[in-house]
């Protein structure tokens, strides 16, 4: 299998973690919410945003960003990293840290969970937005670009019933 071959099927097994990832991590959000947890459920909100978000994207940065670049229309910059992968990477792994010291922290209050979840979710529907203009300006029609404000909308959707409540 070629490299790029074995690229792109990393950047696919990636994608599909991190949707199942955060189906799983939504499952849990509201039985935690069912049983009237809530800052339990805002608790796994930001687990939920941190590993199989944040965490498979600075994945897909620190081994696979050529291949990522590629997969998503982008011009691959060769060895070297530009600045914005390099800045992006940055974002996500310190987003996953964060999110993951937040959730063993944060027991009792809900401030720090909802600066977190809404920071990131702001970050995402930012992304969000700029894969949508880039799919629809440029015509980069790529599965990332066309997925990503479905699947924001759809987080946004799922999102909104824990956070709201404790806002």
């Amino acid at each position: 299998m070629s490299e790029k071959k074995l690229g792109s099927s990393w950047i696919k097994l990636i994608e599909a973690i991190r949707i199942l990832g955060t189906g799983t991590g939504f499952y849990w959000i509201y039985d935690q919410q069912a049983l009237g947890h809530e800052v339990e459920a805002l608790r796994f909100l930001v687990l939920t945003l941190a590993l199989p978000l944040c965490a498979t994207c600075a994945a897909e940065g620190i081994f696979f960003s050529e291949s990522s670049a590629q997969e998503k229309g982008y011009r691959a910059e060769g060895e070297r990293k530009s600045p914005y992968q390099i800045q992006n990477l940055a974002w996500f792994v310190a987003a996953t840290v964060t999110g993951v010291w937040i959730f063993q922290a944060e027991s009792q209050g809900a401030a720090a969970l909802l600066g977190y979840a809404v920071f990131v979710l702001l970050f995402f529907g930012l992304s969000a937005i700029n894969h949508g203009y880039q799919a629809v300006r440029f015509r980069n029609l790529n599965w990332q670009n066309v997925n990503r404000p479905l699947l924001f909308g759809i987080l946004i959707v799922a999102s909104v019933p824990i956070i709201g409540p404790l806002l």
